[in-house]
Parts: C-alpha cells; structure tokens; sequence
C-alpha cells in the first residue's frame, strides 16, 4: 500500500514545486501601462529661464523572466517649448525655435528586492535608451554687414527642423503594487545621462541651433520623476 502511494506523492509535490517556481504574479508574466514623467528642467532653473516642467507620456511592455527579475521595454514621447532666445554668430541676428519633440526606445532590466517577487514591491533598474528628436525653428531675420556701402543688410530667412539622434542610459528606484490580482500602479525616480548630437545642418544657423539644444538636451533629462498605471494581461 505504501509503495503505491510513494509514486503519487512524488508526482505531487514535483508539481508543487514546479508551480511554486513559476515567475509572474498568479501566473502572468506580461503587463502593459502608461507612465506620465515629469522634468523639473534643472537647466532653465540654473540660468534663471523661466519655463514649466517637461511632461512626458510612456508606453510599457514588461515581461517577467525570473522570480526577481522583469524585461522592460518603452517607448517615450514628449514635447516642450524652448524658451531661449539664441544670439547668432555674428552677434546680430537673434532668431529662436519654439518646440522640441522627441521619441524615445528604451530597453531595461528591473530587479526586485529579494524579499518580493516581481512585479511586487521596491525595485531597481538599469535602461540603454535611443533618442530620436527634433526641433522645429521659426522664420528668422539674419542680418550681414555690407562692408563696400556700410550698412546692415537684413534677410528674412524661412523657418525648418533640425533633426537629433543621441543615446543614453537610465537608473531607476521605485516601487510597484498590485490592485484586485490585475492592476499595476508603478512609481519613482530616474536618472538619465544622455550623448545628443544633432544630425547634419545646412548652413551656420541650424549648426548654432543644434549646439545650443544638444547642450540643453544633455543636460535636463538628469532627473525624472514618474507614475504610470497598467494591467497584468497574461
């Protein structure tokens, strides 16, 4: 009678321990939400600019692939007013661009505390992230000296884009809760270091453009603050 109980009961508890070790909260492992980020914009506030903080908005797909362990990707979108007013080379012409807009891929490796598993509680996280952004500039009056008959010769130039490409990797501390076994409310701090660089320019006013906000742009994304809402899906 024993022996044909010792079979069943190895069955049992080897299942027991195979669901035991299964990763993901009540068996799903994939979740999507949003995040909405915001951006002090430490830059403006260093030189006195005024601005308002840089809002965000984020697409997540996270999937769980150990016990404190989750995948992430995201794609963020954002779009800000550039409140500086930019003197050219050659100190005459004073032209300035009005909005920024930028998407960007990321993809990161969140890590729960070993007292939690995921997607539950404090958690850390490392993100490699590919900027892709642009700015849109308006018309402009350039001015240049016409040495022959002394005057100022004032040109009205047409508005364009200059376009951004730029990497950058991300830390992150936050904690993650789970509502009625489905819903995942996500909050935190990042921190960013970004290398933006703008693409190529076709004269010296797009090149004093792309300096002027590459510089800016390497810059702000320092600190982030965020909160997002999403689902356990599967």
């Amino acid at each position: 009678m024993i022996k044909k109980l010792i079979l069943p009961l190895l069955f049992f508890i080897i299942c027991f321990n195979l669901c035991g070790q299964t990763p993901g909260y009540m068996g799903k492992r994939f979740a999507v939400g949003y995040t909405n980020s915001v951006n002090p914009n430490l830059l403006s506030l260093a030189v006195g600019v005024p601005s308002t903080p840089v809002l965000s908005h984020c697409l997540k797909l996270n999937y769980i692939i150990s016990k404190q362990r989750e995948l992430c990707f995201s794609a963020n979108f954002s779009n800000r007013k550039i409140p500086f007013d930019i003197i050219g080379a050659n100190y005459q012409t004073e032209y300035y661009f009005e909005k920024y807009s930028s998407i960007e891929y990321a993809l990161g490796l969140r890590r729960f505390n070993k007292s939690k598993f995921a997607p539950l509680g404090a958690y850390s996280k490392w993100d490699a992230t590919f900027i892709d952004g642009w700015v849109n500039y308006k018309e402009y009056t350039y001015y240049e000296y016409d040495y022959l008959n002394d005057v100022s010769v004032a040109t009205i130039k047409p508005g364009g884009k200059v376009k951004f490409k730029g990497l950058g990797v991300s830390y992150s501390r936050g904690r993650q809760r789970v509502f009625s076994d489905k819903y995942v409310v996500d909050y935190g701090v990042k921190g960013t270091l970004m290398l933006i660089s703008e693409s190529e320019t076709k004269d010296s006013h797009e090149s004093e453009i792309g300096s002027q906000v590459s510089g800016m742009l390497n810059i702000n994304p320092i600190v982030n603050f965020y909160i997002g809402i999403g689902f356990l899906a599967f």
